[in-house]
């Protein structure tokens, strides 16, 4: 995981990446000892401080429109003078990305979904044991209905 991450922020514009747990623990930042949540990041606080406010706002999202019975955002982007902080929900944890002001996202969302995508994959692989493939839940128009254990028939 680190590699991507390290790949990420090496993108043009992307000034910090971070992801931390969805309650707001560091777990990983390319070149940056995490288990020191003390340790500056320049001009932005402490890991710990920026893991915390990132998730705190999104924790905050989501209680805002659970009444309107929407699903907890899965991306999040906030806006500001001196940049943007981009913030995806991957799993368990929160992928956390400062970019310079100005900069066009759309290349930093996508190398972003595709960290996301590789790493529900193989989380999803490693933690689902292999097993038999389900019966078709409906037959196929060229399966006889004799072999569909679902299908009814009314007469």
């Amino acid at each position: 995981m680190i590699e991507h991450l390290e790949k990420l922020a090496q993108t043009p514009g992307v000034r910090f990446v971070l992801l931390v747990t969805k309650d707001g623990v560091p777990v990983a930042s390319p070149g940056v000892d995490v288990g020191d949540g003390t340790q500056e990041i320049g001009a932005h606080g402490t890991v710990e401080a920026l893991a915390a406010v990132a998730t705190g706002w999104l924790g905050d999202l989501e209680l805002a429109v659970a009444p309107a019975s929407w699903r907890a955002p899965r991306r999040v982007v906030m806006d500001g003078s001196r940049g943007s902080l981009l913030m995806t929900v991957i799993k368990h944890s929160v992928l956390v990305v400062l970019v310079s002001a100005g900069l066009d996202l759309e290349p930093v969302r996508m190398a972003v979904d595709g960290i996301a995508r590789r790493y529900e994959r193989g989380s999803s692989a490693r933690s689902e044991p292999p097993g038999p493939l389900p019966a078709p839940a409906f037959p196929s128009e060229n399966e006889p209905a004799s072999q569909s254990s679902i299908r009814s028939k009314s007469n």
